[in-house]
């Protein structure tokens, strides 16, 4: 991560607190549209071929780039301020939110010990344009994983000579996408699959990337173990490390309710591709989790300082259900475990598509309402007319 400090006092009883805004910087593998009905394209703007910023998280670096040229202007009012309870003011640029990769980095990585305060917003998401919601719910736990079959190669002609990886992985998607597989509440996808092999070659190996969200971190963990018990029926499991059924290799012992999901400690210890047949024929599965986030535990004190801020430049103030993962939970988890305070809020914005679509855009007027409001959140001072 990149962060940027604006140190404004040594820390102090009347200065104790560092707050930072966390701020994402990646895109997404997605071919951006360039019909001429999508505003970008017909102003000449284009992303790298294959990647576009498909979740607004352009967005949210114009927000905090406007906040630190505003706090920049205010330096010296705000090392005066007798009031100002900060002693340091930070941007917390962070890479790899999509697949809740980044987070999980920064854990251990001094740039996250000295933050007590973070705030963290997003925009969009299905909430209206003029709409702040200071404090949503409905934040979901997931994981990322891969998952991988080991099979042993044979000839077509030849199936029962080999052991064929990509019939038993295609049988576990079919399996688990049905609705009725799945936990009230839950969700699973599945995506890039791969298998070696050719029209006339067994597959001996295949594998697919997925993830899991469910409400709680409870129901996560029943959702890892089932899935585990659905490879476990087709396959046998490695001995290497990754999702086991009934266990979680990493537990939150922060604000937040439950197990968090963990991630795998171990490395593949098995030796594939399989050069016998294994018992009964089964091949053999490996299930590694790569990335995960928790509900969200939300600061009261940060929330109603969000929402005075949102009344004053008027904005209107909602209740919203995020009905999504983000990464950050990993971050707050850690602030409010070490006796700090968090928030994740969401700035509505007219959008012209879905997140995650091609052809995602969303009316900039945003980005003016989101440096005000946290400057006005931050300081107490607003954006000059």
């Amino acid at each position: 991560a990149l962060p940027i400090y604006l140190l404004l006092a040594p820390p102090s009883p009347t200065r104790p607190h560092h707050a930072a805004l966390r701020c994402e910087l990646d895109a997404l593998p997605i071919e951006e549209s360039s019909s001429p009905a999508h505003l970008p394209a017909a102003l000449g703007f284009s992303a790298r071929q294959g990647y576009m910023h498909a979740c607004g998280h352009d967005g949210h670096l114009a927000w905090a780039l406007g906040l630190w040229r505003e706090l920049n202007a205010r330096r010296e009012a705000l090392k005066a301020a007798p009031d100002c309870p900060y002693h340091t003011l930070s941007l917390l640029l962070q890479p790899a939110e999509e697949g809740c990769l980044g987070a999980q980095l920064l854990l251990n990585d001094p740039l996250i010990a000295g933050i007590d305060e973070l705030w963290c917003l997003h925009l969009g998401m299905g909430l209206a344009a003029d709409c702040v919601a200071p404090a949503p719910g409905g934040f979901l736990a997931s994981d990322k994983f891969t998952l991988e079959m080991h099979g042993l190669s044979a000839h077509a002609a030849r199936p029962t000579d080999g052991v064929n990886a990509l019939a038993a992985l295609s049988r576990v998607i079919a399996t688990a996408q049905d609705p009725a597989w799945l936990p009230p509440g839950c969700r699973l996808n599945f995506a890039k699959p791969f298998s070696d092999g050719a029209r006339n070659i067994i597959p001996s190996y295949a594998r697919v990337e997925g993830e899991l969200r469910a409400p709680s971190a409870a129901a996560l963990q029943d959702l890892q173990n089932r899935l585990h018990a659905l490879c476990s029926t087709l396959a046998s499991p490695s001995n290497s490390a990754g999702i086991s059924a009934g266990t979680s290799t990493g537990a939150s012992t922060g604000a937040s309710t439950g197990t968090s999901t963990g991630t795998s400690t171990g490395t593949f210890t098995g030796t594939f591709p399989l050069t016998e047949i294994p018992p009964h024929g089964r091949p053999v599965f490996h299930l590694q989790s790569c990335g995960r986030a928790l509900p969200v535990c939300q600061s009261p004190e940060l929330a109603r300082r969000l929402s005075d801020a949102a009344v004053k430049l008027g904005l209107t103030c909602r209740e919203f259900s995020f009905d999504a993962s983000e990464d950050a939970s990993l971050l707050l988890d850690e602030v409010h475990r070490r006796g700090g305070r968090g928030l994740y809020a969401v700035i509505g914005a007219q959008l012209s598509a879905a997140h995650h679509h091609r052809r995602f855009d969303f009316d900039e007027r945003v980005l003016a309402q989101g440096c005000a409001l946290l400057l006005l959140s931050l300081t107490g001072s607003a954006m000059p007319a």
